[in-house]
C-alpha cells in the first residue's frame, strides 16, 4: 500500500493493483513506488518528512529513465544487408520486463522438439523494428547454429553485451532468411 498526497489536497490510501487519475500502482519499495498510465512507467520516489513524524511521503519524478528508442534508435543504421548496432543498445537488453515491451517471442514446437522462437509481436517504432525483425518470423539460429532449447536461446542473450557481430537466421514467409549486424 502507499498513500499519496497531491500537493495542497488530500492524501488517499492505494493498495497494489488500484489506481487513481489513470495511475495504476504496480509496486512499493522501500524507497519509491511505480505507477503505470497508457503503458509508461512513472517512479515516485519516496523521501521522509520531519514534519510527518517519519511517514514517508511521495514526490513526483519523471519517468524512471529514456526510452531506448530515443537514446539509440538514430544510431541504428542499415547498410546493404548488414546493420549497425551501438554497442550501449546491447549492454541495455539485459532487462527483460523492458524487452517484452516491445517484442513478444514464443517456443515454437513440432511435437516435443523446438523448432526455433516465434515472433508474435513488434512493437512499431521499437529497435527491434528497426533492426529488421517481424511479426510471424521464426528465429531458428544464432550465428549459424540452431536453437534447439531455451537454453540455448537464454546463453546468447547472457552474451550479447561481449559481441561484435551477430547473425540471425530466421524463417519468414516460409523463406531462410539471415539477419546480420555489426556492432561498433
Amino acid at each position: 500500500m502507499a498513500m499519496v498526497a497531491k500537493a495542497g489536497g488530500k492524501a488517499k490510501l492505494i493498495r497494489q493493483g488500484e489506481t487513481l487519475e489513470g495511475y495504476r500502482l504496480e509496486r512499493v519499495d522501500v524507497d519509491r513506488a511505480l505507477f503505470k498510465k497508457r503503458g509508461e512507467t512513472f517512479v515516485l520516489h519516496l523521501k521522509k518528512d520531519s514534519g510527518m513524524a517519519g511517514r514517508a511521503v511521495l514526490t513526483p519524478r519523471k519517468r524512471e529513465s529514456e526510452s531506448i528508442e530515443k537514446r539509440y534508435g538514430d544510431q541504428i543504421q542499415k547498410e546493404g544487408q548488414t546493420v549497425y548496432l551501438p554497442k550501449e543498445l546491447l549492454g541495455q537488453m539485459h532487462d527483460l520486463k523492458k524487452i517484452f515491451k516491445r517484442i513478444s517471442i514464443m517456443p515454437l514446437r513440432k511435437g516435443k522438439k523446438l523448432e526455433g522462437f516465434l515472433v508474435t509481436r513488434v512493437a512499431r517504432g521499437s529497435v527491434f523494428e528497426k533492426i529488421g525483425l517481424r511479426t510471424r518470423d521464426v528465429i531458428v539460429a544464432v550465428d549459424g547454429k540452431a536453437l534447439k532449447s531455451e537454453n540455448d536461446a537464454m546463453a546468447y542473450f547472457g552474451k550479447l553485451s561481449d559481441l561484435s557481430a551477430l547473425e540471425l537466421t530466421v524463417i519468414r514467409n516460409k523463406k531462410k532468411k539471415v539477419l546480420r549486424y555489426e556492432v561498433y
